[in-house]
């Protein structure tokens, strides 16, 4: 592009000033090479943040929604004719209004799109005099990189910090107290010794030069895949193949980063409360407008969960593109019979959709009729991504294994309308962001599928469910309203006496000294709950509801 000047225009303020300097003697349009930028500053209009350029070829004024197809707002024939002061100025204003409709109706949905282009043809003023418009233009010059601005939207901090930050202030202020903590679901219990033993064996093999191993590849070692095709789908009746499985570090990771393959301007519907990675990577992305009061983000599609339908998201009453799912969920802890996920699937078909199915709490499903994959449904192939996790099965949170499941046929479309194969976008992504998880973790995940190691995580896994029971039990009888706790590893309750759920947080820590995850952090249907964790030791969880039953009223 070789270099330009830039020029920081705020246009209510250009097109509205008589005195700022048009130069008459310059024809529109101009040559090519100039830029214009609407700044991202909160002193320049901050509505559009796309770099412009003037062309010779382009004759006209417009403004231009893209999205699945190209639809001509409004087009001013400017040609090649000088124009007076009065009609470059309305053509500013025209550009200014435009442009500010356009974003108002992206933010309420009613305009399907995510890139505004304005072929606009403008001249570099040559001096500026007056201080009002100082303030708002930069001419010249080399400009600062531009942040991604999407980033801006999101809440001061992410849920698990803000939650640590609260900590470290109380303990700062009483350090004496001990504090027991039932709120990031983190494991507790060691790794299982299949697991341990299987770890050690493979760093060992990394220490001889015949067994070493370097670079594997980027999505899994296949005596790993082969055992989560054995165990976690053909022992359901689910056949899936070599290639439909990614291994990763993580299902965090994986359900954030699957929504780079997907276009901006797909519409997200979301679970309300939900596991807050969904709704923050797609205000990253781009896929929002700022949050209202409630912290709802304009432009995603919310399915509230709450008592009145038993914690489950409702149909969507319109089509949606993108439709994120947890079973065993996150935070609530309730599951869905097969039909619930039936309807899910038929739903996904008819519109076209995509299930993002997040199944990382599978292994805790105490009861035999309720589904652990998405899979297990018929047509489920054609429409859902799985995610699953070694982190809470097997104790991985700290070794970091997981993997994704993405059927061959899994189809989106082009804008023009062309079928994608989305295994194919995901491969292609995998491959160039991950290096592939490490050839002794992949061994060690290898041992969950032994017998020993089986045997093992099944004990885990009761251990913490024994937990779940414990606080389940103690807090019913102590008249606080509970959910969960039967096939999920997390407690939803009631917060006490109407607060809210960061009030609730703040008195919990105050007088019981116990820690849990405030229902707001997942979403504005969260308000009034609290989640609490059964991942900690029996000895910290039996006293930590003792606490709340002695020292907090329901």
């Amino acid at each position: 592009m070789g270099r330009f000047n830039s020029i920081w225009y705020r246009l209510d303020v250009i097109a509205d000033n008589p005195n700022y300097p048009i130069d008459l003697d310059e024809e529109w349009p101009l040559p090519a090479g100039r830029w214009l930028r609407f700044g991202p500053t909160s002193k320049c209009w901050h509505t559009i943040a796309h770099r412009l350029q003037f062309s010779k070829r382009n004759t006209a004024l417009r403004l231009a929604n893209v999205s699945r197809e190209t639809m001509l707002i409004e087009s001013l024939p400017i040609g090649t004719k000088q124009l007076n002061v009065e009609a470059r100025r309305w053509i500013l204003r025209k550009i200014y209004d435009l442009a500010s409709e356009y974003f108002s109706l992206t933010l309420q949905g009613k305009v399907r799109s995510s890139l505004l282009l304005i072929d606009a043809f403008l001249p570099e003023p040559k001096s500026v005099s007056l201080s009002p418009i100082k303030e708002n233009l930069h001419l010249g010059g080399v400009c600062m990189a531009l942040v991604n601005e999407h980033y801006l939207k999101l809440k001061a901090g992410y849920l698990f910090p803000e939650i640590s930050r609260r900590i470290q202030a109380f303990t700062d202020a009483d350090p004496g107290v001990e504090i027991i903590r039932l709120g990031i679901g983190d494991v507790t219990q060691p790794l299982p010794p299949a697991v341990i033993d299987s770890f050690h064996q493979a760093v060992s093999e990394m220490g001889k030069p015949e067994t070493f191993r370097g670079y594997g590849p980027e999505q899994g070692y296949q005596f790993l895949i082969d055992l989560i095709l054995a165990n976690d789908y053909e022992a359901r009746s689910v056949h899936l193949e070599s290639d439909e499985i990614f291994v990763s570090d993580g299902s965090k990771c994986d359900s954030g980063n699957i929504q780079e393959i997907f276009a901006v301007d797909n519409i997200i519907a979301v679970a309300d409360p939900a596991y807050p990675v969904y709704v923050d990577t797609n205000v990253m992305a781009g896929r929002t407008g700022k949050a209202d009061a409630q912290g709802r983000y304009h432009g995603l599609y919310y399915m509230p969960c709450t008592e009145a339908n038993e914690f489950l998201p409702e149909l969507p009453d319109r089509k949606v593109d993108i439709i994120y799912l947890c079973f065993p969920n996150n935070p609530t802890g309730v599951v869905a019979k097969p039909q619930v996920l039936k309807a899910w699937v038929d739903y996904a078909l008819e519109n076209q959709a995509t299930i993002l199915f997040d199944g990382a709490y599978e292994a805790y499903i105490t009861e035999e009729h309720i589904p652990h994959s998405i899979y297990e449904i018929p047509g489920a192939k054609e429409c859902a991504i799985e995610f699953r996790s070694f982190s809470k099965t097997a104790g991985f949170t700290g070794t970091r294994c997981a993997y994704t499941v993405v059927p061959k046929g899994l189809v989106a479309q082009t804008a023009s309308g062309e079928p994608v194969s989305i295994n194919q976008l995901w491969n292609r992504r995998h491959t160039t962001k991950f290096n592939g998880v490490s050839y002794p973790v992949q061994v060690a995940a290898a041992s969950v599928y032994s017998d020993a190691g089986k045997a093992q995580v099944r004990q885990l896994i009761r251990y913490y469910m024994e937990n779940a029971g414990i606080i389940r039990e103690t807090l019913t009888a102590a008249g606080f309203t509970v959910y969960g706790g039967v096939n999920a590893p997390y407690i939803w309750m009631k917060t006490s006496s109407g607060m809210s759920s960061w009030e609730f947080f703040d008195q919990l820590l105050a007088e019981a000294h116990v820690v849990g995850t405030p229902g707001s952090g997942f979403g504005p249907s969260g308000e009034g709950y609290f989640r609490l964790s059964a991942f900690g030791s029996r000895e910290k969880t039996e006293e930590a509801v003792e606490r709340i039953r002695n020292r907090i009223s329901p």
